[in-house]
Parts: structure tokens; C-alpha cells; sequence
């Protein structure tokens, strides 16, 4: 009976004792994991914009160099509306992909609709096919194409690989259908956001 009743007092110490361990140190490492976090969407930030960080720069570099320069537009800086360094702007583009979430970028010139850079920095696609988006050969295709038309309308299409023309025509990716669909609907969704965003 003492035998038992040592054993179920052990156990409930060592589970107090487990959780209070595993609460400090998730405590510990929270602000880490977050400044980590802020430091990487940042670095993707300036990237799109062109703007040089040096290869290894600390987290606290890459935020400083974030906020000396870019704006953010919108409530909530975490999810802003849109970012702006001088005139360029730089929109968040998020969606659902094939086989999870996709996030990326897309800069626009000064005239709010010539595209000077694309980044998708998040994605899970499959490798070496829907994984190919977040690839240079990809997203340079995006480069001076035209994300609205003379309305102000999204208009930038993906259409068949080799079949693009024109300034609202993207090549898809050869045998990634599924993805470059995804794509589509991302970037549209980014588009028609930051124009009802712009008009408010």
C-alpha cells in the first residue's frame, strides 16, 4: 500500500516538475522564435526591394535595416496591407498551395502596377515540379509583366508553358498544373487585396 502510494505521489512531482521545466523554457525560447520569425519575413522584405543585407546579419541588424527604410501600410504589422520603400511597393501574396500554405511577394514599380520582382519564400509544392515556383527561372518570368490592366483590373494570367505573350502572360510551370493554379489564385487574390486596400 506505502509502495503504491509513493509511486502516485512520485509521479504527480515529476509531472509538476516536467510541466513547470517545459513552461520556462517555451517561456525562454518564445521571444527567440518570434525576433527569428520578424527577422526572416524582413530579410524577404528588403530582398524584394532590392535592398543589400549582409550574408549572416544578425536579427537585430536585419529589423534595423527594415525599419530605417520600409514602411508598412495597414493595422497590424505582422499582416500589413502592403509595404512601401520610397515609391515601390511590395504586396504580400498568401494561399493555400497543393500541399501547403504558400507565401510570397510581389514588387511593383512606381506606377503601382509593373512587376520588378516576384518571391515565394514558403511553400511545400512538390520537388522539382510545383516546387519549381520558388526557383529564379520561375519567378523572372514575372519581371516587367504588368499585375493590372489599363482599368486597374488584376490581369496577369499563367497560362501554358511557352505560350506566354504580351505584358499580362506568365509561363506556368511545365507539368505542375495543380500549382500554377494555385499560384493564379494567389496572386490574383494579392492583386484585388491591395486594390481595395489603395482606394480606402
Amino acid at each position: 500500500m506505502k509502495s503504491n502510494l509513493f509511486t502516485v505521489i512520485f509521479a504527480i512531482v515529476m509531472g509538476v516538475v516536467c510541466s513547470l521545466v517545459l513552461t520556462a523554457v517555451a517561456e525562454w525560447i518564445t521571444p527567440r522564435r518570434e525576433a527569428n520569425e520578424k527577422a526572416e519575413r524582413y530579410r524577404n522584405v528588403l530582398e524584394i526591394f532590392n535592398i543589400a543585407v549582409a550574408e549572416g546579419a544578425a536579427n537585430q541588424e536585419i529589423i534595423k535595416t527594415f525599419e530605417e527604410k520600409v514602411t508598412i501600410v495597414g493595422d497590424d504589422p505582422a499582416n500589413p496591407d502592403y509595404y512601401l520603400y520610397g515609391r515601390l511597393i511590395a504586396i504580400p501574396a498568401q494561399g493555400p498551395g497543393l500541399w501547403g500554405p504558400i507565401e510570397g511577394l510581389i514588387g511593383l514599380a512606381r506606377d503601382g502596377t509593373t512587376i520588378t520582382a516576384v518571391s515565394f519564400y514558403k511553400q511545400e509544392e512538390t520537388p522539382g515540379l510545383g516546387g519549381e515556383i520558388a526557383g529564379k527561372d520561375f519567378t523572372d518570368r514575372f519581371v516587367n509583366k504588368k499585375l493590372f490592366d489599363t482599368r486597374g483590373q488584376p490581369a496577369l494570367k499563367l497560362v501554358r508553358p511557352g505560350r506566354a505573350k504580351g505584358d499580362y502572360e506568365v509561363d506556368a510551370i511545365s507539368g505542375a498544373t495543380m500549382t500554377s493554379d494555385k499560384v493564379q489564385a494567389l496572386i490574383t487574390a494579392a492583386a484585388e487585396k491591395f486594390k481595395s486596400k489603395e482606394a480606402e
